[in-house]
């Protein structure tokens, strides 16, 4: 149970029969600005590595794991991926081998496919919401993990070829 020390009097009931039940009572003092910096640090993130997506974030807050994708994130990824045509995925693997922020250009020229097939690849996969346009003008992945767990799946033999 929570509450502030003005509001003693009216919860003494509730406090003295917590502690007839062998509650422990914390007294709790506010977050001091060191506190408020590591919290943030850990917020920002979580929000790169999840997108800031509500039950990813959840799942990396419930876990505890921060950067390395949890069993809930890669399943969520791959329902994103599902289901995408070999263009689709060929232009999100160049963009992985690209790694951070890439444009359209070194995406065509990159992944050796037109102009309007990457642009018909790039739509599918930011209507899917694996891919975003960012403030420059450039396309990432919508979060971090989903760039690392499809660097993951390219071959060996494709990445070489794609760098």
């Amino acid at each position: 149970m929570a509450h502030r020390p003005e509001e003693d009097a009216a919860l003494y009931p509730l406090i003295e029969a917590a502690a007839g039940v062998g509650a422990t009572e914390l007294n709790l003092g506010p977050l001091t600005a060191p506190d408020l910096d590591g919290m943030t640090r850990r917020a920002e993130e979580v929000i790169v590595q999840t997108g800031g997506i509500p039950a990813l974030v959840s799942e990396s807050l419930r876990t505890g794991e921060v950067g390395e994708p949890t069993p809930g994130i890669r399943r969520y990824i791959n329902a994103c991926l599902a289901g995408l045509d070999s263009l689709a995925m060929q232009v999100l693997s160049t963009a992985a081998v690209l790694s951070g922020t890439c444009d359209l250009d070194v995406l065509r020229v990159t992944s050796g496919r037109s102009d309007d097939e990457v642009v018909n690849a790039v739509e599918t996969l930011m209507r899917r919401g694996v891919m975003r346009a960012n403030s420059e003008g450039g396309l990432e992945f919508s979060f971090a993990n989903m760039e690392s767990l499809v660097y993951e799946d390219i071959t060996p033999v494709r990445r070489r070829v794609l760098h």
